[in-house]
């Protein structure tokens, strides 16, 4: 899982008209800064710019394409998607479909833990889609049509049961639209729906201060060590 927390923490620098953004991994050392521009360097903070204004820090309802990258510094999801098409564990550890394909369970990752210090596991997991499949959400998914039915099956276990063969659910467990939620932050309706910092997920940063319209800074999230 190392090889995942290189490539999402690889940063980019995209048109500079809009909000900056920084990420920061800690104090600088004197000597950092004598090191060379071509070796990667621990502790110093990247600022970039993005075009447009953000719209909401929540991933389940952010669909700025210009913001996945960010996102994905602070949202981890249940699978990705390598390099050769192939759907991977992420927060879940396996994942397993039945053979006509209507049934996915995912085993969960022991010992994570969400940025405010709450337990990732199944009855995090059925919080955050009950809350997204609920009725008061002014932001439903995609995939709810294709959804039957999930339940938590065991501590660290979820199984989905569809209604008919799609390869929307799946793809949406590999985005951040299905990135868990603390749901000590799902308590917090108005934040939700604003998509305000107070918001914490599971990433290797976390959400430090964020000033619409003209700055968010994420900041280094040292309780990101369930891969290691």
């Amino acid at each position: 899982m190392g090889s995942i927390t290189k490539r999402i923490t690889a940063l980019a620098v995209v048109a500079a008209l809009g909000i900056s953004l920084a990420a920061c991994s800690g104090t600088a050392s004197s000597s950092s800064s004598q090191s060379s521009a071509s070796m990667p360097v621990k502790g110093q903070t990247i600022t970039w710019s993005i075009e447009k204004d953000l719209t909401t820090l929540n991933p389940q309802i952010n669909a700025q394409d210009a913001y996945t990258f960010v996102l994905r510094n602070i949202a981890d999801s249940y699978l990705y998607l390598d390099n050769n098409g192939d759907y991977q564990p992420w927060l879940a550890k396996k994942y397993m479909e039945s053979a006509d394909r209507l049934t996915i369970t995912l085993d969960l990752r022991q010992g994570v833990t969400f940025s405010d210090g709450e337990a990732f596991n199944a009855d995090a997991v059925i919080a955050n889609f009950k809350n997204q499949l609920s009725d008061s959400n002014s932001n439903p998914p995609v995939w709810k049509s294709v959804l039957k039915s999930f339940e938590k099956t065991g501590d660290y276990q979820v199984q989905f049961k569809l209604k008919a063969m799609s390869p929307k659910f799946i793809e949406a467990l590999s985005s951040t639209g299905t990135s868990p939620i603390s749901p000590n932050s799902l308590k917090d309706s108005k934040n939700l729906e604003t998509g305000g910092s107070a918001i914490s997920l599971i990433g290797p940063y976390k959400i430090g201060e964020y000033t619409k319209g003209s700055e968010l800074t994420l900041v280094k999230n040292d309780s990101y060590r369930w891969d290691k």
